[in-house]
């Protein structure tokens, strides 16, 4: 007979107060509006994006506006972050490799001391 295996539910996977921040629309908005302004003085062809955040939201806001390179940095040691990052790339349509020069869209799973130029 087979075991079955079990998640242990008294662990959260993301604090009430991180949950919040994630869902919460006005800070949403505020940090969209924010991208928005850095992206239009800067041009989105121009624009080097780091994100340095779990679940990427900054990366994909940025993607979604236009921005061309993005990276997100995802240091978290559980694989959640990774893994909902990287649904919601998919999800999003922005693109899994650089298939074109000129748009890419990566996340990487290091520390952010970790970063060298050819991660950038």
């Amino acid at each position: 007979k087979r075991s079955r295996s079990t998640v242990d539910c008294s662990i959260p996977i993301a604090s009430p107060q991180r949950t919040w921040q994630l869902n919460d629309l006005e800070r949403s908005g505020r940090i969209r509006d924010e991208i928005r302004a850095a992206l239009a003085k800067l041009g989105t062809d121009q624009a080097r994006v780091l994100d340095i955040s779990d679940f990427s939201l900054c990366g994909i806001m940025a993607s979604l506006l236009g921005a061309r390179h993005v990276t997100s940095v995802e240091s978290s040691a559980s694989g959640l972050p990774l893994a909902a990052a990287r649904v919601a790339q998919i999800a999003n349509g922005l693109p899994l490799v650089d298939i074109r020069p000129n748009n890419s869209f990566q996340i990487v799973q290091c520390y952010p001391e970790q970063l060298t130029s050819e991660i950038l």
